[in-house]
């Protein structure tokens, strides 16, 4: 195989590999029923590997698979391609290279997620987030009389802000990692 070919052919089992990635770390959550959904850490991955406009290919793809089960699920696939073009560019201008930045990078795309997130679950889920805990809080907020659109935003930045934060220091850690080893330049320059 060429050195493009194989590169190519890497770049692809990659992306593939973090759909699954984000795929897992849904169904994980949905299935113990936490408080986030770690269904970014692939994006945050091949967005800060191979740039922007894969992270964003990545994240589409993963909401779009997940559009088999539930279909409204398809639609939060803009929130994750936009997430993985803003993680890739972060990372460009030099974000997620230490723990500090890493978090500073995680609020910014947590308060991204809410604006993009919330008008998709006004018009499709009538504000709530399809998260058990986002759910209740929407509820308990709905007692109070506060408004759908407060109660959206506030049960959707309860789950988000530390989703956030744990998937991109999880995508850090995986990056130091990364460079320990030289992947994946090592496997493209087939040493």
């Amino acid at each position: 195989m060429t050195e493009n070919k194989r590169s190519i052919f890497i770049k692809f089992v990659f992306i593939i590999l973090c759909i699954a990635l984000n795929l897992v770390g849904y169904f994980f959550t949905t299935y113990f029923e936490l408080p986030f959904w770690l269904d970014t850490i692939g994006t945050g991955l091949t967005a800060c590997v191979y740039g922007p406009l894969y992270g964003g290919i990545t994240g589409i793809c993963s909401n779009l698979c997940l559009g088999i089960t539930n279909w409204i699920s398809a639609f939060y696939g803009i929130v994750n391609f936009g997430l993985g073009i803003l993680i890739g560019f972060l990372y460009r201008k030099g974000m997620l290279k230490d723990l500090f930045s890493t978090r500073c990078a995680s609020i910014i795309t947590a308060f991204f997620t809410l604006i993009c997130a919330v008008p998709v679950s006004l018009i499709f889920y009538e504000g709530h987030n399809n998260n058990k805990w986002g759910k209740a809080l929407f509820d308990m907020l709905g007692k109070l009389h506060i408004g759908v659109i407060a109660q959206s935003i506030l049960s959707q930045a309860f789950v988000d802000i530390p989703d956030k934060v744990i998937s991109l220091i999880l995508v850090f850690l995986i990056l130091k990692l990364f460079n320990k080893y030289g992947f994946p330049a090592r496997l493209e320059k087939n040493e």
